[in-house]
């Protein structure tokens, strides 16, 4: 028997690497009729917070929406999939990721190989790296090199 994937959740935050999950996801979505959840999470450092404005915060916030319902859904958009964009706030992008998969009850998690962590982050792919290791669920990791073939 074979499972399907009705629900597919793609971290995203607007590197190329993330960009790529999403084409990658879309295009599975096509394929199978999945629905997409494209998902964004916000983390914040308490100090630093204390520091900006709270207006210059919900800028910021404002500007990310935007992005995340416009430009960095447009391929879904125009492929017909049924998606559904989600920005969570948590303590860490895999506490974040992982609380929405399980609020959604999605089947599969796809994220890039490198986001736009800590320069740490990009060399190891940390968020990846420990979602691979902590998700009750499937997660494909899109390297950097993918490209859609035509």
């Amino acid at each position: 028997m074979v499972a399907m994937i009705e629900k597919i959740l793609v971290g995203i935050d607007g590197s190329e690497d993330s960009m790529k999950a999403l084409t990658w996801a879309s295009n599975h979505a096509a394929q199978t009729g999945a629905e997409l959840f494209v998902v964004y999470v916000v983390t914040w450092d308490p100090e630093l917070m204390q520091e900006v404005p709270t207006e210059s915060f919900r800028q910021w916030q404002d500007s990310l929406t935007e992005l995340l319902h416009g430009e960095w859904t447009a391929r879904v958009r125009d492929l017909g999939i049924p998606y559904e964009c989600v920005m969570v706030e948590a303590e860490s992008a895999v506490t974040g990721l992982l609380r929405a998969a399980e609020q959604n009850e999605v089947d599969l998690l796809v994220l890039g190989a490198r986001g736009r962590g800590a320069f740490t982050d990009r060399l190891l792919g940390s968020t990846t790296f420990k979602l691979t290791h902590h998700s009750p669920r499937p997660v494909v990791t899109v390297p950097s090199e993918w490209e859609l073939k035509s």
